[in-house]
């Protein structure tokens, strides 16, 4: 099964496994479970729970050397975006508080849903609610989450478009979200 956008975007939201997931691609030759729980201050059991997450997305590989499993920043190439992501996600000026904010606008099914069905053309809120069958109040609030993070702008008039979200994850995820499954 090839992983959601989403679910992907609700694994790195967690500054805890977004922080490991950098400590492992920092390292040439990847992160033992046990090194990884170290430099992170985890529970190793919590560690290796969080790495695990992160290899289902596609971004780690995991390598068993004897009795230690060794993490390597490895995408998967069949996981769609996995590359793109690992990248953004690694940037070395990227804090993790700005990755998180962005990567909080993805974490839902439906503001994908929202980002496929907006264009750079404006559109009532009203034919965005028939486009997508869903209900006014959780329109509303999928609407202010997106601009929020700088992805939708609203004009006087209802209507809602793409913008160009200031953030360059924000832009590697609107590019994923467009062309990705899911």
């Amino acid at each position: 099964m090839t992983p959601t956008l989403w679910r992907s975007c609700r694994v790195l939201a967690n500054p805890k496994r977004l922080r490991l997931l950098r400590d492992v691609a920092a390292s040439p030759d990847g992160l033992t479970v046990g090194e990884a729980a170290r430099r992170a201050r985890l529970p190793m059991p919590v560690a290796s729970q969080y790495l695990r997450a992160l290899g289902a997305r596609g971004l780690l590989t995991a390598r068993r050397i004897g009795p230690r499993v060794r993490y390597v920043a490895q995408t998967d190439p069949a996981v769609v975006g996995a590359a793109e992501l690992l990248r953004a996600m690694t940037r070395p000026r990227l804090s993790i508080s700005s990755a998180r904010r962005a990567l909080t606008a993805f974490t839902h099914p439906r503001r994908i849903e929202l980002i496929r069905q907006l264009s750079e053309e404006w559109l009532s809120v009203a034919a965005l609610r028939r486009q997508t069958k869903i209900s006014a109040p959780a329109l509303k609030r999928h609407l202010a989450k997106l601009q929020q993070r700088g992805l939708i702008e609203r004009n006087a008039r209802k209507q809602v478009r793409c913008g160009c979200p200031p953030h360059e994850v924000s832009r590697v995820l609107l590019a994923l979200a467009r062309s990705s499954p899911g």
